[in-house]
């Protein structure tokens, strides 16, 4: 989906974890325009821990 691939890197990258991401918390907004929220849960990790929650993410989503 456009989250895993653009937003959830750029999380990542700055070292953030939502700690809760569904559609609930995704708005799109003008079409292609993504923004999540609600960051209530969310949390600072090291990027690399991070990485491999967005790879198991990824399998996830591919399952369906």
């Amino acid at each position: 989906t456009g989250v895993q691939t653009c937003a959830l890197p750029i999380l990542h990258a700055a070292g953030v974890r939502h700690g809760d991401l569904h559609a609930s918390n995704i708005l799109c907004l003008g079409g292609t325009t993504l923004h999540i929220i609600d960051f209530g849960q969310s949390s600072f990790a090291p990027a690399g821990e991070l990485e491999a929650e967005l790879d198991g993410l990824k399998r996830r989503l591919a399952q369906g």
